[in-house]
């Protein structure tokens, strides 16, 4: 039988050459290259630049507050200056400003014009610090006079009036007036003074400008979404713009130059902060140690809400962190499963109040907001908040101008957007704010 040769080639290996001159990638670049103009290659009309069409967003979109504002339909009214009235809490406080035992005569502290004005007349029983019941038998009114307005007390019977009973600067209770069987008298007499409020209704507006051909350049030989995108970033900065009155308006007047003569008469809302610091509402500037507490003095001190009701705590992402990790670390009264479904925000429970937290970036652009307000709480309550707009025209709408191939004589395009928005914000003393210093 034949032997079976195998033949094994010996393999040839060609190592590759150095490379030589000219490799044409690096010049190789499209008009406009940002390779070519650092490093100095050329460009080539050749080619077209990669530019991805889609521009991209980088700002951010935190409206949470705008959405909790429109979560309310906006009530239409008939002007731009809308009128609402209020009736304050009325059991008004009776301040002791000197006290005399001997005629039972109690000096009041403050201002009066009217026997109307007082804080109690003949007929009603008041109660002292120390729990002692005392009826009223008599007023006095020094009208316009401060702290001389007096009234006149009696102990119920058997009872004493002492020199230790009344001290300046007590606040008495007024538990109400009485009146006894067979008795035709009337004393006290009510009705109410409510206050009046009144707010603006403010326009907004952006534009956009483009010249007849270069909004044709644009349209034929655009390589990105340009032109969409500029529009989308109108809108946002108009809603930004909306934001920004919601929350820090001031209401008033701007006379505009106008741009031939003349002055236009534009009006501004009043926002959430500006009506709160208008109307005095609790505010306290602490330290970031001291906030867990602050916050629970002021939450109950301004509790106008029914048992559960729920505020709004608007703040930087990482100021309600802060807030949060106190009752977080107690763990009775804050989870993190407590949520809204609607727009995913925690909740913090104090006794019978909730409050819903609301994370506001924009609190820290400075673009935006004083720079007072990265380190500010707003706690608001939501329900006296309604947007509020002139009926005769849509909240917000938008368009474009007729150019000179449309029949005017502008050689140009403007795309507009506009938007009108009022702010009433009823009882702001049932919300607070707190600054941290």
């Amino acid at each position: 039988m034949a032997e079976l040769y195998v033949s094994k080639p010996t393999p040839s290996i060609e190592l590759p050459g150095n490379a030589t001159a000219p490799f044409g990638l690096a010049s190789l670049n499209a008009p406009g290259s940002n390779f070519a103009s650092t490093y100095g290659y050329s460009t080539s009309k050749l080619i077209a630049d990669e530019i991805l069409y889609r521009i991209i967003d980088t700002a951010p979109e935190q409206y949470n507050a705008l959405k909790v504002l429109f979560s309310k339909s906006p009530e239409g009214h008939g002007s731009d200056e809308v009128i609402w009235f209020e009736h304050p809490w009325g059991r008004p406080l009776i301040e002791a400003n000197a006290w005399n035992h001997n005629t039972g005569v109690i000096t009041l502290t403050g201002t009066y014009n009217t026997v109307q004005e007082l804080p109690a007349v003949k007929g009603d029983v008041i109660k002292t610090v120390g729990e002692t019941p005392l009826l009223v038998t008599a007023q006095t009114l020094a009208a316009g006079i401060a702290d001389s307005s007096t009234l006149t007390v009696i102990s119920q019977t058997g009872g004493s009036l002492t020199a230790g009973l009344i001290s300046s600067g007590d606040y008495l209770a007024l538990q109400g007036p009485i009146i006894a069987d067979g008795m035709n008298d009337f004393y006290h007499y009510d009705r109410i003074n409510p206050d009046e409020k009144y707010n603006y209704i403010q326009r907004f507006q952006r534009n956009i400008r483009f010249s007849t051909w270069e909004l044709a350049k644009y349209k034929s030989k655009g390589l990105t979404d340009f032109l969409e995108f500029n529009k989308k970033e109108s809108l946002r900065q108009l809603r930004t713009d909306m934001f920004s009155f919601a929350m820090n308006g001031t209401r008033g007047e701007f006379l505009i130059p106008g741009s031939v003569s003349g002055n236009y008469s534009a009006k501004c809302t009043e926002g959430y902060f500006q009506t709160m610091s208008r109307a005095g509402s609790l505010n306290a500037t602490v330290s970031l140690s001291g906030l867990p507490t602050a916050f629970e003095y002021l939450a109950h001190a301004s509790n106008y809400k029914r048992e559960g009701g729920t505020r709004f705590v608007y703040a930087t992402d990482a100021n309600l962190f802060q807030l949060s990790k106190a009752y977080k670390d107690e763990k009775t009264r804050y989870t993190p499963e407590s949520k809204l479904a609607d727009l995913n925000l925690e909740q913090i429970v104090l006794g019978t109040a909730r409050f819903v937290l609301v994370p506001c970036e924009l609190f820290k652009e400075e673009s935006v907001f004083p720079t007072t307000w990265a380190d500010r709480f707003l706690v608001i309550d939501q329900e006296m908040v309604t947007p509020i707009i002139f009926n005769q025209f849509p909240m917000m709408d938008g368009g474009e101008t007729i150019n000179k191939q449309r029949g005017s004589r502008e050689d140009f395009t403007d795309w507009w957007i506009q938007a009108q928005l009022g702010v009433k914000f009823a009882n702001p003393l049932g919300s607070f704010y707190i600054d941290i210093a």
